[in-house]
Parts: C-alpha cells; structure tokens; sequence
C-alpha cells in the first residue's frame, strides 16, 4: 500500500491516535506534507533569483521549521 492510499484509508478517530508520545497520525501527515512545501519554496526561490539556496541546516532553525510546521498542520481538519 503506497503512503496516499494509507491515509486515504484512515477513518476520523485514527488521525487522533498516538505514533509516539508526541506525535499523532495527523502530526505525521502535517510533517511530511510541510518539509515537501518548504522544499519547494526554497527551489522556487533559488531559481527565480539565481542564488545559492539557504544554508538551513542549523539544527535550531531545524527545529523552529518542524515545530511550525506541525502546528499549521494541527489546525487542518
């Protein structure tokens, strides 16, 4: 089973449950779906100004990203 008929397949009351202690299936889905975005902004934005793409490998900004990106996604229903 490929990743999009696994979620396709989830019914209301999975997205709530627990992966980790931390993390819920919809946490999981947010995190995937908001590093591919990310990726695409900063390929959109290195090609329109022909730059270097950003050095975001500081384990902070990392974090920050991740973090911000699992609270967009936890107002998504």
């Amino acid at each position: 089973m490929d990743i999009i008929k696994f979620f396709r397949s989830l019914n209301p009351d999975d997205w709530s449950k627990k992966v980790t202690e931390r993390w819920t299936v919809k946490d999981v889905l947010s995190h995937l779906i908001g590093w591919d975005r990310e990726v695409v902004i900063e390929l959109r934005n290195t090609f329109q100004k022909e730059t270097e793409p950003s050095k975001c490998r500081e384990t902070r900004k990392i974090c920050r990203r991740s973090k911000s990106i699992l609270v967009r996604g936890r107002h998504v229903s």
